[in-house]
């Protein structure tokens, strides 16, 4: 048959068949994911179905898989890729009843931008696949840049942006957390370590209130009933009813004040 086999304990273990692909506790090949049948095939029925690569060093340095693309159209050629190429691909594979072909999610290398000599930018995607559909549909990629960009392929008109959330439909952000405890957004004057934070937006769930600050120190609140508290971090003022708003300075020699001003025409 012009293959040429293992044997262990009286079982078959591994084979090389006559196509030259690698079969481990299986005899026959087959595709997944797609219509190519891969070099390297592992099978079994409990957690044996893996590979594992360890690497026992006193350091901090991993074991590592490496994917590879070049546009060379031989084997050991290093002709240079383009922006766009993909490098790698991860398949997330599902038996569909019929085969091993439908792609539920992915995870892809690709190139951001144009390589050159010590110059390879790079973006990971990341895919899933819908109800109902059999092909994987873009949902979040990581730019050469570091930005985050969900639901959408570019990101947003300032360079400063970051995050940048798209959809067609509703959408929203969410952060949970229990009826005890608060959900927080910072904003600090560092872009690393335990500086101070300049300011923020907070909810207290215990409360029911939402805080906002600058410079450090809360500004304003509104309560779980509506009440609005300028320079104040209470709006217990018995004057005030629900939905009222309650303003105090926030010095020590001087009445709380409000000014409405008027442009010149």
């Amino acid at each position: 048959a012009d293959t040429f086999s293992v044997e262990t304990a009286g079982n078959e273990a591994a084979r090389i068949n006559s196509n030259g692909r690698i079969l481990v506790n299986s005899t026959t090949s087959r595709n997944t994911g797609g219509s190519v049948t891969r070099l390297v095939q592992v099978e079994g029925t409990a957690g044996e179905s893996g590979i594992a690569v360890v690497r026992n060093s006193a350091n901090a340095s991993p074991p590592t898989l490496d994917l590879a693309k070049s546009r060379s159209g031989s084997v050991g050629g290093n002709t240079i890729v383009q922006s766009g190429d993909k490098l790698g691909i991860i398949n997330f594979v599902g038996a569909d009843g019929v085969d091993l072909l439908s792609v539920g999610a992915q995870i892809t290398g690709e190139v951001d931008g144009t390589p050159g000599a010590d110059d390879m930018p790079g973006r990971l995607v990341f895919k899933t696949t819908a109800d109902g559909s059999a092909s994987t549909t873009e949902r979040l990629r990581i730019d050469s840049s570091g930005r985050l960009l969900l639901g959408t392929t570019t990101e947003g008109a300032d360079s400063g942006d970051d995050l940048t959330i798209s959809n067609s439909g509703n959408m929203g952000l969410t952060l949970r957390s229990t009826d005890s405890n608060y959900c927080n957004i910072y904003f600090s004057d560092a872009t690393s370590g335990t500086a101070e934070y300049a300011g923020y937006v907070s909810y207290q769930h215990s409360t029911d209130s939402l805080q906002f600050a600058t410079a450090s120190t809360e500004r304003m609140r509104i309560d779980s009933s509506g009440r609005f508290a300028l320079g104040s971090t209470t709006t217990n003022d018995p004057d005030v009813g629900d939905g009222g708003l309650q303003i105090r300075p926030n010095h020590s020699n001087g009445a709380p004040d409000m000014h409405f001003t008027r442009a010149s025409s």
